[in-house]
């Protein structure tokens, strides 16, 4: 069994079996081994930050087709390469496109590679392609 997790709200698994899960509570997303030993972790254990790489209150976690991983965190999406580095970020509060009230789930189509992220508060899904511009929406925001 996986311990010492911090109100898990998201998990993911990559094509070698490394389990990411997002602490909620804990500001922070964790790699572990298919057989549960914690690899690394993003972000600072229980401390909530808005720079690039730190999170508050990360939830949806995915896997993108080039391996790199996708975190919703409050109002943004983040993108780290499989190695954990910070590649990018987009969103901020808001109802327009590319603003979340509230990103709160993630997924990626491996067929066309585009990535849907549940808004919400904004009762819709965003969908963007894998440079993070808007390619629409579905729903009601």
């Amino acid at each position: 069994t996986i311990g010492g997790l911090n109100k898990p709200y998201g998990v993911a698994v990559d094509e070698k079996g490394q389990i990411v899960v997002a602490e909620g509570h804990g500001q922070c997303v964790s790699i572990f081994t298919a057989s549960g030993e914690k690899m690394r972790t993003f972000g600072t254990f229980g401390v909530e930050g808005s720079a690039p790489g730190q999170f508050t209150n990360p939830h949806g976690v995915a896997i993108d087709c080039d391996g790199n991983l996708l975190v919703c965190d409050s109002h943004r999406v983040q993108k780290f390469s499989p190695q954990g580095d910070f590649l990018m970020s987009v969103g901020t509060r808001g109802s327009k496109p590319l603003q979340f009230n509230f990103a709160m789930d993630i997924s990626v189509n491996p067929k066309n590679k585009r990535i849907y992220v549940c808004d919400f508060n904004n009762h819709r899904v965003q969908i963007l392609n894998t440079d993070f511009s808007c390619f629409g929406s579905l729903g009601s925001g």
